[in-house]
């Protein structure tokens, strides 16, 4: 089953990338051999810095070594994520792809074959054995009793989650094996979760970062996500109430009927819930060392997950990981909801009910050393975060929200402002809505550490989009964040670095393929900007647009960044003043910066504007030399070759 799951997601995932190379056509080719420029010779010179540190990721470096590959990647990401939405494994395999810590266990799930009470007791024996804690006789019988009342179809598919917990187990503990012996896992626990808090970079979290491996990591996670999958393809429908409590030395498996139940706060492994409108303290959740694997399925109900902590489809120091297959349902906690830390978080919403997710911060797909997604199939959803959130990857990480359809509101607060930023006191710091986000060393700390792939991808439907600063596609310090819009009416509003920006040797990129849409950035540098050898790109295609600004964005640069923003046919209104599109700010003496500009086969409205206007070509005159602000604007389509 593993290999035939394995073919299927390497011809989806070959498919796109086919379909991404054609959509790299080198659109600035044109633009830059008009002006006798060559964009081989314009490229960020990477050997001069080295202020990366560890951890830069392969997706990264491909697109910051070569902006003209970025609008590829870009499509790429969001056709990777989009396909894999529904499946646990393939979302957590494209997940490691871009984590570069792909690696596959290869025990197949055991097929299913009707003795499931049987199986499920054999599990729960497997995990007492496991922990060198077999289960004595007496006990044996009283298990074998109280799993007789749970039917048939639902024991055996939670016996095929149990059944590969101690290798999930083995392969968490192989991650940290030139670790955990020089340092006591509970210590550890806490300072992966400080890692991901404050970057705090102790002895020994530096030990865990330099010493683990996370591949063995990542290959325990692809083994769970399968066995949910199979545990889940179908969904029995529990007509009857009844109740099953047990505690293994890894957490407490719980498997409930259709009654509504309440999950209070504890160590689960795994929780499997027959339906009714339920309420969740805690599962889904590695809440210490001891409880490395926890597991939620429920199948139906409109539910409630509330807590105050860290909950809910959480891995610090193991795997965290949710199913819900219907419903209308609440997520609401303070931090997690898709949430790593040294291991994997994973929040699958398979319904197509309206949903609201909800976090103070660091959550709805964030964190770091590991991966982490939510991904909600259908209906009307909202998200909402105070900062650090929505897809957000700091070091080591993957990190991505997949909306598949409906209308669909994100939102990082800039309302109360509770953090304010460096660049404005009267709007909030987001880092959100798919943000790479690494980490820049203190003064006389020389610990740099480069950021991940933050992604936000939404398939379909009439969209929001509010963040303050830093948010929609947006990267810092060797990472990259996207934000890909597969369709619908959309509205995006940011402040500060939104809407495909970057700053400091980062990449950040905004794709949206189709709708009537809706730019506002309200005070400085977005819409396809790149700062200090940072690359940033806005590509929207078809429909009719407005773009709204102050200055500093559409294809805008400043000190030796790449600014890139491509409109591709329907209409586009610039409500912004002259000298926006295609134009280079500040730099620094004698090195390149670079500002393209185009839009084609449509119709354009520019402000009052020396240069930029339709059925034009242009460069800006600037007094550095190496400054280029390139545009075009053309009301047919362009062949890029000529």
């Amino acid at each position: 089953m593993i290999f035939s799951k394995f073919c299927k997601i390497f011809t989806v995932v070959a498919c796109f990338a086919g379909f991404s190379a054609l959509a790299d056509e080198q659109p600035w080719e044109m633009l830059l051999k008009k002006n006798k420029l060559d964009a081989k010779k314009l490229q960020i010179n990477t050997k001069m810095y080295f202020g990366m540190g560890k951890f830069p990721r392969k997706a990264f470096k491909t697109v910051w070594e070569d902006w003209t590959k970025l609008d590829a990647m870009t499509m790429s990401i969001g056709d990777d994520f989009i396909t894999a939405s529904g499946s646990c494994f393939k979302l957590l395999y494209i997940a490691a792809k871009y984590n570069d810590t792909f690696s596959i266990n290869k025990n197949p799930v055991a097929p299913l074959d009707g003795n499931g009470h049987e199986r499920l007791l054999k599990a729960i024996e497997n995990i007492q054995n496991f922990c060198k804690v077999p289960l004595k006789d007496t006990m044996r019988k009283v298990l074998l009793e109280a799993i007789g009342k749970i039917p048939e179809d639902v024991a055996a598919n939670a016996s095929v989650i149990l059944n590969v917990v101690p290798a999930a187990c083995e392969l968490r503990d192989q991650s940290l094996k030139d670790v955990s012996s020089k340092v006591k896992l509970n210590k550890l626990f806490r300072l992966a979760v400080k890692l991901t808090s404050n970057y705090s970079v102790p002895k020994y979290t530096r030990l865990l970062l330099e010493k683990g491996d996370m591949k063995p990591l990542s290959a325990g996670a692809m083994l769970l996500a399968q066995a949910i999958d199979a545990a889940t393809e179908k969904v029995p429908e529990v007509k009857d109430e009844f109740a099953f409590s047990y505690k293994t030395p890894l957490g407490i498996i719980a498997i409930n009927g259709k009654q509504n139940n309440t999950y209070d706060k504890g160590d689960y492994l795994l929780i499997v819930d027959g339906g009714g409108d339920d309420i969740y303290s805690d599962g889904a959740t590695t809440n210490n060392e001891k409880n490395p694997v926890s597991v939620l399925i429920d199948y139906a109900g409109n539910d409630k997950y509330e807590s105050t902590e860290i909950a809910f489809g959480t891995g610090i120091l193991g795997y965290g990981m949710l199913v819900d297959c219907d419903g209308d349902d609440s997520y609401d906690s303070k931090n997690g909801i898709g949430y790593c830390a040294w291991g994997t978080g994973l929040v699958l919403d398979r319904g197509n009910g309206k949903d609201k997710y909800k976090i103070d911060t660091r959550g709805l797909a964030c964190g770091s050393m590991g991966m982490t997604v939510v991904n909600d199939c259908g209906g009307d959803d909202t998200y909402y975060c105070r900062w650090l959130g929505i897809g957000l990857a700091r070091v080591g990480a993957c990190a991505a929200v997949v909306d598949a359809s409906g209308n669909d509101s994100y939102e990082a607060d800039d309302k109360k402002i509770s953090n304010p930023s460096p660049q404005t006191q009267k709007h909030n710091t987001s880092l959100a809505m798919g943000c790479g986000f690494g980490r820049r060393a203190h003064p006389g700390d020389r610990y740099s550490l480069a950021g991940g792939v933050g992604a936000l991808v939404d398939g379909a439907g009439d969209d929001t989009y509010i963040s303050g600063v830093f948010g929609q596609g947006i990267a810092y310090w060797f990472a990259l964040g996207v934000l890909v819009d597969f369709g619908g009416n959309d509205k995006h509003t940011g402040v500060w670095y939104s809407q495909g920006a970057s700053a400091h040797y980062a990449v950040g990129a905004l794709l949206d393929t189709g709708g009537d849409d809706f730019y506002d950035l309200t005070m400085n540098q977005g819409q396809g900007h790149g700062r200090d050898f940072s690359v940033g790109l806005l590509h929207d295609i078809g429909g009719s647009d407005v773009v709204k600004n102050p200055g500093n964005a559409v294809g805008n640069s400043n000190l030796n960044g790449v600014g890139l923003f491509w409109k591709q046919n329907g209409k586009m209104d610039f409500q912004c003043p002259g000298k926006a599109p295609g134009s280079v700010g500040i730099g620094r003496k004698g090195i390149w910066g670079l500002g393209l500009f185009r839009a084609e086969n449509g119709e354009f409205i520019f402000r009052e504007d020396k240069y930029a206007g339709q059925d034009r070509s242009w460069i800006r005159p600037h007094k550095h030399p190496k400054a280029y602000g390139i545009g075009m604007a053309s009301s047919k389509a362009v062949n890029p070759s000529k």
